[in-house]
C-alpha cells in the first residue's frame, strides 16, 4: 500500500516537473500611445552578441562582452548596421496639421505664381514675334510692289 502511494507521488511530481511553464507573452504595444517598441541597431547588436555568447559559453555572464565570453567577433559584422523597419511618424495635433497644410498650400500657390509669370513672359514674347513677323510681311509686300513697279518701268523704257 505504501509503495503505491509513493509511486503516485512520484508520478504527480514528475508530471509537474515535466510540465513547461510558459512565460507570459510580452506586450507588443505600449499602453500610452499604442506604438510598437522599436529597438535601435546598437541594442540589436548587443542582443546578437549575447545570444552568440550564450550559445558558445553557457557559464559566462550575460553582461560580459562577446570577446571575454569566447565568441569570435568579426569587426566587419559589428560595424555594418542591421536594417531596421521604417519608424512611423507620430500623428500631429490639429493645429500642426493646419500649419502643415498652410505651408503646403503656400508652396503650391508660390509655384502657381511662378508658372503664371513664365506664361505671361511667353505671351509677351509671342506678341513681339507676331509684330516682327507682321512687319517683315509688310516689308516683303512693299519690296515686291516696288520690284513690280520697277519691272514695268523697265518694260516701258525698253518698248519705247
Amino acid at each position: 500500500m505504501m509503495e503505491c502511494q509513493d509511486d503516485a507521488d512520484d508520478v504527480s511530481t514528475t508530471a509537474v516537473a515535466k510540465k513547461k511553464i510558459m512565460p507570459k507573452r510580452k506586450r507588443k504595444f505600449n499602453r500610452d500611445n499604442n506604438k510598437r517598441h522599436r529597438s535601435t541597431s546598437k541594442e540589436q547588436q548587443r542582443r546578437e552578441q549575447r545570444s552568440g555568447a550564450a550559445a558558445d559559453n553557457v557559464d559566462a555572464p550575460v553582461d560580459a562582452p562577446a570577446e571575454e565570453n569566447g565568441a569570435d567577433v568579426q569587426p566587419a559584422a559589428i560595424a555594418t548596421p542591421t536594417p531596421t523597419k521604417r519608424i512611423q511618424q507620430p500623428s500631429l495635433c490639429p493645429s500642426h496639421k493646419v500649419r502643415n497644410a498652410e505651408k503646403k498650400a503656400e508652396g503650391f500657390f508660390n509655384e502657381c505664381v511662378k508658372v503664371q509669370n513664365q506664361l505671361n513672359e511667353e505671351k509677351i514674347k509671342t506678341e513681339q514675334l507676331k509684330q516682327e513677323l507682321q512687319q517683315l510681311r509688310q516689308q516683303l509686300i512693299d519690296d515686291k510692289n516696288m520690284h513690280e513697279d520697277k519691272a514695268e518701268e523697265l518694260k516701258d523704257l525698253l518698248s519705247s
